[in-house]
């Protein structure tokens, strides 16, 4: 683990000091849940990261979670990933590695706000593709974990396969609202049976807002996941609001 912080760390100090004005993004986003594709982890979640995209379409990313009610309990995450993506000139394919760190996890208990065990790492390869001059501009992504550490070799096997499409509406001059379908599919962790099943059904509107270089997106959506645990929510309101900077 403390090879993979030090590759993320030395790759994006080199591509920082070539670019130090392009492709850098940092930011967080605040939510009233932590969500997993599909899964409700925890309450209050702040979410802070930050990602470089060099001009060659190799980007670096390390994102963090600590969730809690109000944060008193930090439930704490850290991944760390190495993508690439290319546009071609009717759609885009993307590639990427990641590694979670973390100790959240499955079942969330609602009384103690405290999650179970899942201290370790998880590693996951994806790849993807997305139309953005078609109509709702449609993407498809699969992920399928590659290994995990030993105490959480149950999710090594889980695949994780996404279909999304969204369509933006200008409200008013300078204002856009961003409305986006997100469609998951998962199996072994992701689902009670452990069989590929729905696992993420999720509409959202956003409306992204910019001041003095800013980016201010507050958006609200709704899940449904007819694969929940026994005992987890399977339905739930989703608010939050990112706030980001790119130079």
């Amino acid at each position: 683990m403390k090879k993979m912080m030090l590759m993320v760390t030395l790759l994006m100090g080199m591509v920082s000091a070539s670019y130090a004005q392009i492709g850098i993004t940092v930011g967080a986003d605040a939510f009233n849940s932590y969500i997993w594709r599909g899964g409700k982890l925890g309450k209050v979640a702040v979410q802070p990261s930050i990602d470089y995209l060099s001009p060659y379409g190799i980007g670096v990313n390390v994102w963090t979670s600590f969730a809690g009610e109000f944060l008193p309990t930090v439930t704490s995450e850290v991944d760390y990933t190495i993508y690439y993506s290319y546009a071609f000139e009717s759609f885009t394919l993307s590639a990427g590695y990641i590694n979670y760190v973390s100790n959240a996890g499955l079942p969330f208990d609602e009384e103690t706000d405290v999650t179970a065990d899942f201290k370790g790492n998880v590693s996951e390869v994806n790849v993807g593709i997305k139309f953005p001059s078609i109509l709702l501009a449609p993407s498809l992504k699969v992920y399928k974990n590659i290994a995990a550490s030993d105490n959480n070799v149950a999710y090594e096997k889980a695949m994780y396969i996404e279909a999304a499409a969204g369509y933006d509406f200008a409200i008013a001059e300078g204002y856009t609202l961003s409305s986006s379908l997100t469609l998951g599919l998962g199996n072994e962790t992701y689902t009670k049976d452990g069989d590929l099943g729905v696992c993420n059904v999720f509409p959202k509107l956003a409306l992204p807002l910019t001041f003095s270089g800013v980016s201010v997106t507050p958006s609200v959506g709704y899940i449904y996941n007819p694969s929940a645990f026994t005992g987890a929510d399977d339905s739930f309101l989703v608010a939050g609001v990112g706030v980001y900077y790119a130079f």
